[in-house]
């Protein structure tokens, strides 16, 4: 009994630690985007005053990290935010202890079974209604666990790219169009891990927001992967909005806490087509803004193979006593 009970808790300790070689808890968010177009129905009416974009990446492994960030403000007429005709770009942040480390503007998938990292990285290739090139912007996370070294683990990522425009309608009854092009890939995935406990989530999520500065009147637009009469939320006497394309949902989460198991979203066909169109807008200052947002998080918790070794010892104290009792 003695012998039995310590070569099991032997045992497990090492398959323990072998296990934890290929064991894996995995999660990656990627969106491109591309061809986004803002359409006005009389463009000499309409005038951009003044712009604003941001990329910010986040990422941390074991509860060390950091964020990178870029930005860019101005006037057209002024040209003052020369990094408009070139990427608005956050440098890809790599969480220290990562391994391998991503690329800038990589977004080559590392895993899952590659090691143990987390990266974020974000940028804005072209912006259209400031260089009249269609918008163009990539972004992705991706973090890995993958170690029997440590009792738990977390790591949390998130990249956003947020980019506004102000403009100024002419007159009553103009209207406005925006259409894109998107890419997205989730994934989240628990593969071959010993007992413990876990969760694995990735998360994206895009809007599209015109709003009147001046009467509080607004457009938002939510893709949802079905085109419906009530696509678009919005407000205010004669302002409309009609969805005419919705590939794939925008905003979704895909999670995981069981073992061997994978929950994965992706457009098979590679770019989808996005489109809304819009009508009864009024004079005045409008502002108009896409948000992308792109975010992960894994947790993973491992009892440590000396755990094991002293729940053996327990129960091989246990059986000594039973044995005396019958002696």
């Amino acid at each position: 009994m003695k012998k039995l009970v310590l070569a099991s808790a032997v045992t497990l300790s090492l398959g323990l630690a072998a296990g934890n070689a290929t064991a894996s808890v995995y999660e990656h968010s990627l969106l491109f985007t591309q061809n986004l177009l803002i359409n006005f129905g009389d463009p000499s009416k309409v005038s951009v005053t003044n712009f604003n974009f941001d990329t910010t990446n986040t990422a941390f492994l074991n509860g060390v990290g950091s964020s990178t960030q870029d930005s860019c403000a101005g006037t057209p007429a002024l040209n003052n935010c020369a990094k408009v005709r070139a990427p608005v770009d956050a440098l890809v942040y790599n969480a220290p202890g990562s391994a391998p480390l991503q690329g800038e503007n990589s977004f080559t998938l590392q895993g899952p079974g590659a090691s143990q990292y987390s990266w974020a990285d974000s940028v804005i290739d072209a912006a259209q209604l400031v260089n009249f090139v269609p918008t163009q912007t990539r972004q992705g996370v991706e973090a890995e666990l993958q170690t029997g070294e440590q009792a738990s683990g977390n790591t949390n990522i998130q990249s956003t790219t947020v980019f506004g425009f102000n403009f100024v309608v002419g007159e009553a009854g103009n209207t406005l169009s925006v259409s894109f092009q998107a890419d997205p890939s989730l994934q989240a995935a628990i593969l071959a891990e010993p007992p413990g406990t876990y969760t694995a989530q990735a998360n994206m999520a895009l809007s599209v927001e015109l709003n009147n500065n001046d009467t509080g009147e607004f457009i938002r637009w939510v893709p949802d992967g079905t085109v419906t009469a009530t696509g678009c939320a919005f407000f205010g006497a004669g302002l409309t909005c009609t969805e005419t394309a919705d590939a794939e949902d925008l905003n979704i989460t895909v999670n995981t806490g069981t073992n061997n198991t994978s929950d994965d979203y992706s457009l098979a066909a590679g770019f989808g087509n996005y489109a809304i169109s819009v009508a009864g807008l009024t004079a005045g200052n409008w502002s108009l803004a896409l948000r992308e947002e792109t975010s992960g998080s894994l947790s993973r918790n491992v009892p440590r193979p000396v755990t094991l070794f002293l729940m053996g010892v327990g129960m091989l104290g246990l059986a000594t006593q039973a044995k005396r009792r019958r002696s």
